[in-house]
């Protein structure tokens, strides 16, 4: 199994109490059961700390990259915003729990891994969706009303034609607007639930099966590099209310941008 390897490699190379557990963001069951095994871990194994401290939500899918073969599948925004908005929104509604429990220092944090595919997907969609996209006032419902309305009109065009701006505005490309959308989650969930900390961060272009297509694909950078914002934002004492949020694309040094633009 390649998430056992993977957690005995790094287990070896790192030490500590790593654990590997079978998740499918697209499943309640699935998501609910790692989080029955994971409240046990903490309770009975991890008794220092007996909390959890970040959900680093990095699961995601590709079918429409602009170096992607064309033209995409009829089901790809499906697809994408199951994984990418709703598995992600998914896990932090189960995970919320286990944020706010046992005695800590400092907030619990979740770190949405997003793109500047958003940024270039915002950019490119009409006035109406920008403003809703970056409106505070946005909640989750109503953005999960757009993602639905998304849908709809990707899979009633005619695919030899995307990506390409639809008559409501949105920018008919998935990926892209997948990403704007965990941003826009980001920024709603920090002002629905105040007392954990909501970052979105876009870890560089890396190497990755989802990019093997890519022309200059050597020249990516390494899943090394990839990490370093994932992890300062997830674990940096420096992190605070301040930041909730927000969508970094470097480890903050005045350079934040409010999610959703």
């Amino acid at each position: 199994d390649e998430g056992e390897k993977a957690a005995a490699k790094l287990r070896s190379e790192h030490g500590g109490a790593i654990r590997f557990l079978r998740l499918d963001v697209t499943s309640r069951e699935s998501v609910e059961e790692a989080q029955r095994r994971l409240r046990k871990l903490l309770r009975e194994e991890w008794k220092d700390p007996t909390y959890l401290r970040a959900v680093i939500n990095n699961a995601a899918v590709a079918y429409d990259l602009p170096f992607y073969p064309k033209p995409p599948p009829r089901q790809t925004a499906r697809h994408t915003l199951d994984v990418n908005y709703y598995g992600a929104k998914l896990c932090t509604d189960v995970f919320l729990s286990l944020l706010r429990d046992g005695p800590r220092v400092g907030k619990g944090r979740v770190v949405n891994i997003s793109s500047a595919a958003a940024l270039a997907n915002v950019e490119k969609s009409g006035e109406a969706v920008r403003a809703l996209l970056s409106s505070p006032a946005l909640t989750v419902e109503d953005l999960s009303d757009q993602v639905e309305a998304f849908v709809t009109e990707f899979e009633g065009t005619d695919v030899e034609k995307l990506p390409c701006r639809s008559e409501s505005g949105f920018h008919l490309q998935a990926y892209g607007f997948s990403k704007a959308c965990l941003n826009a989650l980001t920024a709603a969930h920090a002002h629905a639930h105040p007392d954990v900390v909501f970052l979105a961060c876009s870890p560089g272009f890396c190497k990755s099966r989802m990019t093997a297509r890519y022309e200059q694909y050597d020249g990516l950078k390494e899943t090394s590099e990839g990490k370093e914002v994932p992890l300062h934002l997830a674990l940096d004492p420096s992190i605070s209310d301040a930041h909730s949020g927000h969508y970094f694309s470097s480890i903050p040094s005045g350079d934040e941008q409010p999610t959703g633009h």
